[in-house]
């Protein structure tokens, strides 16, 4: 996911066939640790605290806030703790196949593209259909299934921290515009 990258909604009677286009894509290539993408998580994280620091005082005596700083400053708590969740798991999870476009776990690429695929809004619907169809083209481990839903977190954690920057690199510019673009 790149920054600010909310995606597109696919409709949920595609998902599966979206699903397999996304594993179609990955090219397996050696491993990577789950102990790296727990340190890039960290790394997001600190930019989403930082943005929430600078957006609460930017907006403090303001008559409105924008929506999007809004929704930061009252759900951050929420984000901080999926990225804990996900950093923990991620810590002792060893290593798995790795995306050789992202040198990232390919699993991380799947649930990336889950979160893509409904723009961030995820349902156990979704996910169902999403893993029923990527598994036809790129079967996953056990070990890869059970740590789908803190992979997933991640990626949403991502998701945030790329609006956050994108917010932060945006000094003067109304936040709620940064976000949408």
């Amino acid at each position: 996911m790149s920054a600010g990258d909310v995606g597109i909604q696919v409709e949920e009677a595609r998902l599966g066939q979206y699903a397999k286009n996304t594993a179609r894509t990955l090219q397996r290539k050696g491993t990577a640790r789950g102990a790296r993408l727990a340190g890039r998580l960290g790394r997001q994280l600190r930019t989403i605290r930082a943005a929430a620091l600078k957006l609460s005082a930017r907006s403090a005596g303001e008559a409105h806030t924008p929506q999007a700083v809004e929704w930061l400053l009252d759900n951050r708590y929420l984000v901080e703790r999926a990225a804990r969740e996900a950093m923990l798991a991620l810590r002792g999870a060893g290593r798995f196949p790795a995306d050789r476009r992202t040198g990232l776990p390919a699993v991380y690429t799947l649930a990336a593209g889950l979160a893509r695929a409904g723009q961030n809004v995820v349902t156990r619907v979704r996910v169902g259909r999403y893993l029923a169809g990527a598994q036809t083209v790129w079967p996953l481990s056990e070990k890869e299934l059970w740590l789908f839903v803190p992979l997933l977190k991640a990626a949403l954690v991502e998701s945030v921290a790329g609006l956050c920057g994108e917010m932060l690199r945006t000094p003067d510019a109304d936040p709620a515009r940064a976000a949408a673009a």
